[in-house]
């Protein structure tokens, strides 16, 4: 019985081999953190040297490694933004509720940063709007500790031909979320939350394909350990 045994898991082995070596986990990078959706009702001034803009946030256990970032903005009161604004981006660790900006964790100058139109408006019906943008950056994995505040904080180096440039506000933004502007000087609490949020990679998980695989595999398996005792 031992023999057979061996003798069917040999012939069923390679079936089952390849299917474990098809089973590699999908990799793609997620949202870790959403800092909330852009809902075209405004914009905070994120524009040097006026003033930068720093969002809190706390990454969970297991989404503490970030490889890039999202947010949504426009350009006031030109309409339309430039066609490649020029982004620098940072994440700071906290010191005593504001960003400590001599510690950069991660500091990037983003360039344009993917600017990609929505076909969205920003501001009222009712008056003024303007265009609204996405971007998106990807950087070198940052691994950060989990659970400890961080702030990202973002601005857009060069002056716009005819206006400044905002990043987009959100009322759907974390509870305890808070939004910090500074002038190089000093940190100013403000009202407003912003729409961003922070990617990194996605847990480990068979593609579809693979599991099918593989389950064909062990079923085939089962049938020649079922035929060899019969015969037995």
């Amino acid at each position: 019985m031992q023999i057979r045994l061996f003798g069917a898991l040999s012939v069923a082995a390679p079936v089952l081999l390849m299917a474990v070596g098809a089973a590699v986990p999908a990799q793609a990078d997620i949202v870790i953190y959403n800092g909330g959706t852009p809902d075209q009702g405004g914009q905070i001034y994120a524009q040097f040297p006026l003033q930068f803009v720093a969002m809190n946030f706390t990454l969970a256990p297991g989404s503490n490694i970030v490889t890039g970032a999202n947010w949504w903005g426009g350009c006031y009161p030109s309409v339309t933004c430039g066609s490649s604004p020029d982004f620098a981006i940072a994440i700071f660790p906290d010191a005593s509720g504001v960003p400590d900006i001599f510690s950069p964790a991660m500091l990037l100058d983003a360039g344009s940063a993917n600017q990609t139109a929505t076909g969205n408006l920003i501001g009222p019906s009712s008056g003024t709007q303007w265009d609204e943008y996405a971007y998106s950056v990807t950087f070198p994995q940052v691994t950060l500790t989990a659970g400890l505040q961080y702030w990202f904080a973002l601005y857009n180096q060069p002056l716009e031909p005819s206006g400044y440039f905002g990043v987009e506000t959100t009322s759907s933004a974390p509870a305890g979320q808070l939004l910090l502007s500074s002038d190089g000087i000093a940190f100013t609490s403000l009202p407003e939350t912003l729409a961003f949020q922070l990617t990194g990679p996605a847990a480990s998980t068979p593609e579809p394909a693979s599991l099918a695989l593989l389950g064909t595999a062990v079923a085939g398996l089962g049938f020649l350990l079922q035929r060899r005792r019969k015969r037995a």
